[in-house]
């Protein structure tokens, strides 16, 4: 049944014969997530913005601080930011290994230019040297720039592609690392 509303949608567009909406405008064909993943060759899901593997990774990025806390109640609070400063750097550099891999890596995105690189690097060091200045900036800058990536992602696909994956650990780290 999905492979003909698919297939019919395919046909219209070629034939040009589409269905109009109340607008008398064309109305884009809606295709479900298994056909849009048919149609990606199914390798890789498309994105879907608040899909389930996207709210999926904002409930992980908020439940992360609450679970990081549980070691600070014992005594094992520097334990718990060392384990975080090292989770975010390994995302940082994995997510540079992807690029390299990939064929993206090129000088306007190897240098660490954007605002969520820069509250990472911030709140690294305010987890390693408990700075407040340092914490202040990766607060920040966290806020203004990596909540909202968070929140409309610049991915093309869906769980389980690497780059996925490297964009929520990286920036839903950033969001931990503020909130912890």
């Amino acid at each position: 049944q999905h492979a003909r509303g698919f297939l019919q949608g395919l046909e219209d567009a070629q034939s040009g014969s589409q269905r109009a909406g109340r607008t008398g405008r064309p109305l884009a064909p809606r295709w479900s997530r298994t056909e849009l993943t048919a149609y990606t060759g199914g390798v890789r899901p498309p994105f879907l913005l608040f899909g389930t593997p996207h709210l999926a990774a904002l409930a992980l990025t908020f439940a992360t601080p609450l679970l990081l806390a549980a070691p600070r109640r014992f005594g094992r609070d520097r334990a718990a930011r060392f384990f975080l400063a090292a989770f975010l750097t390994a995302g940082w550099i994995g997510w540079f290994i992807l690029f390299a891999q990939r064929g993206w890596l090129g000088i306007d995105n190897a240098l660490p230019l954007n605002l969520c690189d820069w509250a990472l690097i911030a709140l690294v060091t305010a987890l390693l040297t408990k700075n407040q200045f340092a914490y202040e900036l990766g607060y920040f800058w966290g806020l203004g720039g990596t909540l909202q990536g968070m929140i409309t992602p610049d991915v093309a696909y869906d769980f389980p592609d690497p780059q996925f994956l490297f964009f929520f650990v990286e920036h839903g780290g950033i969001i931990a690392a503020l909130l912890y």
